[in-house]
């Protein structure tokens, strides 16, 4: 967009005849004043506003006509930049930030610009339930809704966004702590070891050379109390899993617990 069409596009608010205005839902006090003839200062003078951003519909405000505005305005455009709006108006970026409280460079199509020097952009739209107005909570949260700006409807977007990204984390949390309930209700539900006499006694020798009698060992690829290959234990790594594997293994591979200790004794493993 070239400087003589942004130019163009400002606009000089005219005197109004009305002595009141009735606050619509989506009004700022800046609009109000543009539309009147008259300032922003001037309407929170005569309507002892403490916060010029806290207006409600239905709200009736005093207009002092003889407060002629001349504030200059401009509504941004599609393919603007406050560089462009700027360097068009004979402003600094800094300074078209400032009167409108900018705090980035994010601007948005339909956004209303102030471009004078000392007067203060009104940004902040007319809230949509009165202060003695409260029972239909729903509704007004409604209201409200259609009362936000783009840039808060920006804004409320990315606040649902991370509300909806922390409500996934708290579900991955959970689907974990529920593996992990199933592992230990796997261990607790228990396996019993018919292993007894001198076989009972080989197993406790190879446990307590292995691992030290040490369920949470770790060698490697080998687990547990018995030393086991993780392929083996295929990812339960329980103690009643880990009983339960270990007498499978040691019957098909030696037999017994007995045979597995004398393999042990001769190789230093089994």
């Amino acid at each position: 967009m070239s400087s003589a069409m942004v130019g163009a596009a400002i606009s000089v608010s005219s005197k109004a005849n009305a002595d009141q205005v009735t606050v619509k839902s989506g009004d700022t006090l800046s609009q109000i004043a543009n539309k009147a003839g008259t300032t922003v200062e001037s309407l929170k003078i005569n309507n002892n506003l403490q916060d010029v951003n806290k207006i409600y519909p239905g709200q009736e405000l005093k207009v002092d006509n003889n407060a002629q505005s001349s504030v200059k305005t401009y509504t941004v455009k599609a393919g603007d930049s406050l560089w462009k709006i700027a360097q068009a108006n004979g402003l600094s970026v800094d300074e078209l930030k400032s009167v409108n409280h900018l705090t980035g460079n994010l601007i948005l199509v339909g956004q209303v610009l102030n471009l004078e020097k000392g007067q203060s952009q009104d940004n902040t739209q007319a809230q949509t339930q009165a202060p003695s107005d409260a029972q239909d909570n729903t509704q007004a949260q409604a209201s409200q809704a259609q009362a936000q700006t783009p840039y808060q409807q920006v804004q409320q977007t990315q606040t649902q966004i991370q509300n909806r990204q922390n409500l996934y984390n708290w579900q991955a949390k959970q689907s974990a702590n529920n593996v992990q309930s199933n592992v230990q209700a796997s261990a607790n539900s228990g396996y019993t070891s018919n292993v007894s006499g001198s076989d009972q006694a080989a197993k406790a020798w190879i446990a307590q050379r292995e691992s030290s009698n040490n369920y949470n060992a770790r060698n490697g690829q080998y687990i547990g109390k018995y030393q086991l290959s993780s392929s083996y234990l295929n990812g339960d790594y329980s103690p009643a899993n880990q009983e339960r594997v270990a007498d499978q293994y040691v019957t098909s591979r030696y037999g017994s617990w007995t045979g597995a200790q004398q393999f042990w004794q001769s190789h230093g493993w089994y």
